[in-house]
């Protein structure tokens, strides 16, 4: 909500809910820093169980 709010005051946590509607949240590299981590840590998931280890 910090970091929201520093990009565009006066969000409610019901805006947060949606931040697509807000083009400045989506496109905000700090905002969406923690959802492109679990998608890094999910693709080197799928890599990994996919490898042939034998």
């Amino acid at each position: 909500m910090k970091i929201a709010e520093r990009i565009r005051p006066n969000l409610t946590t019901d805006d947060l809910l949606q931040p697509n509607d807000y083009p400045e949240l989506e496109n905000h590299p700090e905002f969406r820093f923690e959802e492109g981590v679990l998608n890094g840590i999910h693709t080197a998931r799928m890599a990994f169980l996919s490898a042939d280890l034998s």
